[in-house]
């Protein structure tokens, strides 16, 4: 998965368990986690999200278990509900994030913003395009590759490739033609 969040259906509100990390999701964290009150394992770690821990996480009371760690989040942790239960290893690896269990106190919060570059901002759709051209590439020479080698294999092994895979050629049983007189 790549990109935004999927949307959280309705069917989602029973989950025990969601691991959406590795998924290199973009944005802010969805406000509508808190409506998964049954969560209690949550794993968002490894993505590229823009913003901040969102206050609505503090609403997940079952959640005992958060990995938000290697996400590019900035600003305070929220210290509301379950969020204050966590330890400093759910959240390592976000070097904007402050608060407490960090060690990292927060301050002026612009200070701790992380730079802004509008040279890296990317349309959505472009970022899409680039996937499939790179993806592409790799199927297209993964097929040229084969193509070649499968080529090279049978032209070397003519004999036992046809003798093992060819065709087989039944005898044909000849007719007897009976002549009437």
């Amino acid at each position: 998965m790549l990109g935004r969040f999927p949307t959280l259906y309705e069917t989602y509100i029973h989950y025990k368990m969601l691991d959406l990390s590795y998924n290199n999701l973009t944005r802010a964290i969805p406000t509508a986690f808190k409506e998964l009150s049954n969560l209690y394992w949550l794993d968002l770690s490894h993505n590229s999200f823009s913003g901040e821990i969102v206050q609505q996480l503090t609403q997940l009371s079952l959640c005992n278990h958060l990995k938000v760690y290697y996400s590019q989040l900035t600003g305070p942790i929220p210290q509301d509900g379950q969020l204050s239960t966590f330890d400093n290893s759910s959240f390592i690896g976000n070097p904007w994030l402050c608060g407490s269990p960090l060690s990292k106190m927060c301050g002026n919060h612009e200070v701790l913003a992380p730079p802004h570059d509008s040279s890296v901002e990317e349309d959505e759709g472009s970022t899409d395009v680039i996937g499939w051209v790179i993806r592409s590439m790799g199927y297209i020479s993964g097929l040229v590759i084969g193509v070649v080698l499968g080529r090279m294999i049978t032209d070397e092994n003519h004999d036992w490739f046809v003798e093992t895979f060819g065709r087989r050629q039944h005898k044909k049983k000849k007719k007897s033609r009976r002549h009437i007189r």
